[in-house]
C-alpha cells in the first residue's frame, strides 16, 4: 500500500515523537521512511529499537451483539493469532468454542458474534512455537449472559 509521500518525515522527527510518548506517530513516520527508502539504515535501526521495547497488546469487548478484540505491537514473525476460548452454557452442560484469527498487521481489530447463550471467554494474542502455543498479551476474562455483558 503506498502512502502519501510527507515531505517533512524524517528520522528526526520520529525521534521527537518518541520523545513526546507518541510511539504510533513514530512507528508510522518510520514505516513511511522505510516505504521511500529500504535502505535508510537510521530508520531501521530506529524501528528495531521500537520494536524491541513495543510489548503487545490485546484488549477485548462484549455487548449484547459481539465480541470485539483489538491488537497493538503484534510482530508478524513467527505468525502471531488472536485465539479465543469460550465457555458456553451452564455448569451441567459446558461447551468449550476455541477459534483463531491470523493477526495480519501489527495493529488490528477483529469481531465475533457473541453466542446467545450465557457463557465466558478468555483471550490471548500468541503463536505457535517448538514448544507448543506461547501466549505473549492476555484480556481480563469476559462474562456475558443472556442479556447483558460484563467484564470478569
Amino acid at each position: 500500500m503506498s502512502r502519501t509521500r510527507d515531505p517533512i518525515a524524517s528520522t528526526t522527527i520520529a525521534r521527537l515523537y518518541l520523545a513526546q510518548g507518541h510511539r504510533r506517530k513514530a512507528a508510522r513516520m518510520l514505516e513511511a521512511l522505510i516505504e521511500r527508502d529500504p535502505a535508510d539504515g537510521a530508520a531501521l535501526h530506529l524501528r528495531e529499537r521500537l520494536e524491541a521495547t513495543t510489548v503487545p497488546t490485546v484488549t477485548a469487548a462484549v455487548d449484547d451483539e459481539q465480541l470485539e478484540v483489538t491488537w497493538e505491537s503484534v510482530r508478524a514473525q513467527p505468525q502471531r493469532h488472536v485465539v479465543i476460548v469460550s465457555f458456553l452454557g451452564d455448569r451441567a452442560r459446558p461447551r468449550t468454542v476455541v477459534t483463531s484469527v491470523a493477526c495480519e498487521d501489527a495493529a488490528g481489530a477483529c469481531t465475533f458474534e457473541r453466542p446467545r447463550e450465557p457463557g465466558s471467554a478468555s483471550i490471548c494474542v500468541g503463536f505457535v512455537g517448538p514448544g507448543g502455543f506461547v501466549a505473549e498479551a492476555v484480556t481480563s476474562p469476559l462474562v456475558w449472559s443472556n442479556g447483558e455483558a460484563d467484564e470478569a
